[in-house]
């Protein structure tokens, strides 16, 4: 039966309501979350970053200006890094102090034994004074307080020195507990293990430039080779490849089908939430809960263009090659995915020298970062994968294509781009980020009436995105 007749109407006047409601429960909007909430594990994982970022000035003396120039452009000068480490800390201790049912006292004194390091390293002597003051009255705290007075401020002895050592032993591994290893061993006298601690502080200070590099060159040959197929297939990005389709419903019949999806698809995301009882082996039904969520959605889209003689999904939303080609194809796809960085990376920039970069706490992914390798596999299928595919068949084939047969295509685009970035739960830098995304991705699919590659761009993205988390932070 078609879905707009008067009974459905009701349904979908119903389904209205209860999405609504779903998105007031789970989302609430009108809530102002703490940013470290989305966190499982805040204290582990602000260690994990900040270590990472300290590590890479690790031996930066031997950095030529060439290369100091571009980690100034990306990140700013290195005292500007161990700032924001030191604010990034104390807004976990504070978090802590705000949501104690949220800390263990391990991470308490995991947190506040890296900022103590911090401070020294940083010569910030006065506030590491303040602090080893205000350190927590426990056994373990202050063997590690005994640690840092040995290394930094000299007001221990060697009669102490088992004490110092155990102290040192209890802190977590990292840039902090390499930094007071060398500075015990520079007082103690001991050249051996100086050097081997100087060693592989070194190493690390050079993987973490190596893979910045890395992932530099990768992006600026990308980058390049986009914008030399702008320049040079110019024709391509101006003539019609796919068949233009027809939109086979119209707003109210979009609507219809773009409510059930979203209801069923919440739900669905609900159960499976509630199905994964640990958080870092939650399983395939979790892990790919985009295509399980996804699944209704194909099946109304399908049903209803089975009552459209002759009509498949694959023609509606251009699912072929047929008459394109490989090469044209490509060629679009690196277009139009320099289109999208470019302009990214360029909000990103301007937010960040405007002070409004995204927080810390979205640039990690605690599933990847602590994760079995299983778990981290089964993400980046569901990610590169899933997303890509079925976001965009949801908000470019059914939300955009839905719109358009109202709309012009720049209110559809806007509106489109819009819903689609209010459901990524970032900062406005990020918010803007998803939002120029999707502004480029529905643009291709006005232009070319194909999915395809928007689902490639879409892809490349996340793998991008997924794959840095991966190199610095595991």
């Amino acid at each position: 039966m078609p879905i707009n007749h008067s009974h459905s109407n009701i349904v979908t006047l119903l389904l209205s309501l209860i999405f609504v409601t779903l998105i007031y429960l789970l989302f609430n909007p009108f809530s102002k979350p703490e940013q470290l909430e989305r966190l499982h594990y805040v204290g582990e994982s602000a260690g994990r970053m900040m270590d990472r970022h300290l590590d890479f000035y690790a031996g930066y003396e031997q950095v030529g200006e060439i290369e100091r120039y571009l980690h100034r452009f990306l990140f700013g000068v290195q005292t500007e890094v161990e700032t924001q480490s030191l604010k990034n800390y104390e807004e976990v201790l504070a978090f802590f102090k705000r949501r104690p049912e949220q800390a263990t006292s391990w991470s308490i004194l995991n947190t506040q034994s890296r900022l103590l390091v911090v401070l020294a390293e940083t010569g910030r002597i006065e506030s590491l004074r303040k602090n080893l003051a205000e350190f927590n009255d426990s056994p373990e705290a202050e063997m590690v307080a005994e640690a840092i007075r040995y290394a930094y401020l000299q007001e221990s002895n060697e009669e102490n020195l088992p004490e110092i050592m155990y102290g040192a032993r209890m802190m977590p591994l990292g840039w902090a507990a390499d930094r007071l290893w060398i500075r015990i061993a520079e007082r103690h006298g001991d050249n051996v293990a100086l050097q081997y601690q100087l060693e592989r502080h070194l190493s690390n200070g050079i993987k973490q430039r190596q893979q910045v590099l890395t992932v530099s060159v990768l992006v600026l040959i990308i980058l390049l080779l986009g914008m030399f197929v702008l320049w040079r297939y110019k024709e391509v990005f101006t003539s019609t490849l796919w068949v233009h389709q027809p939109m086979h419903w119209s707003l109210a019949e979009g609507y219809a089908i773009a409510i059930r999806a979203a209801v069923a698809g919440m739900l669905i995301m609900l159960l499976l939430h509630l199905w994964s009882t640990q958080y870092f082996k939650p399983g395939v039904l979790a892990l790919w809960s985009t295509l399980f969520a996804s699944l209704p959605m194909v099946y109304l889209i399908r049903r209803h263009l089975k009552q459209r003689p002759a009509v498949s999904m694959g023609q509606v939303f251009g699912l072929s090659l047929y008459g394109v080609g490989w090469k044209r194809f490509v060629i679009i796809c690196l277009g139009f995915l320099t289109v999208d960085w470019l302009g990214s990376m360029l909000i990103s920039w301007l937010s960040w020298m405007i002070g409004i970069s995204s927080h810390w706490s979205e640039s990690i992914n605690e599933r990847l970062v602590f994760g079995p390798s299983m778990t981290m596999w089964l993400g980046m299928i569901n990610l590169v994968i899933f997303a890509a595919v079925f976001e965009e068949l949801g908000f470019r084939g059914l939300v955009y294509g839905t719109m358009r047969s109202r709309l012009n295509a720049r209110w559809a685009i806007v509106i489109s781009a819009l819903l689609f970035s209010s459901l990524h739960l970032y900062s406005l830098a990020g918010f803007l980020s998803v939002l120029w995304s999707g502004v480029v991705l529905a643009y291709m699919y006005e232009r070319y009436r194909s999915l395809l590659p928007g689902m490639v761009v879409h892809g490349i993205g996340n793998l991008f995105s997924y794959g840095t988390v991966l190199l610095f932070y595991t």
